[in-house]
């Protein structure tokens, strides 16, 4: 699809947490909700709103029988899949597909 740039990338990890792994880095590049405090000048607090907060990737990640994960991330936004995907690979992932528009 020309609307979305893509990267994929596998990770040997240890077998037994390979599903703990899928969790957390799908849970990582969704959205997550965060407290936002406002303070007035007085440092009272005028508002604590809770505020979604995303990276812009999409993230899905598959295990393979050995342990292995396959990471799929794609998103609309060049600059932040570039950046997962870097700091994915500084953590010992290796590219083996990259489509970027």
């Amino acid at each position: 699809m020309k609307d979305f740039n893509e990267v994929i990338l596998t990770l040997k990890v240890k077998k037994e947490l390979a599903e703990v792994y899928k969790k957390a880095i799908e849970t990582e590049n969704s959205t997550q909700w965060k407290k936002n405090p406002i303070y007035n000048s007085n440092k009272e607090l005028v508002s604590n709103e809770l505020l979604p907060i995303w990276n812009g990737n999409h993230a899905n990640v598959q295990v393979g029988d050995n342990g292995s994960l396959i990471i799929t991330l794609i998103s609309h936004t060049l600059p932040n899949l570039l950046e997962t995907a870097s700091w994915y690979e500084r953590m010992g992932a290796k590219t083996i597909y990259k489509n970027i528009i």
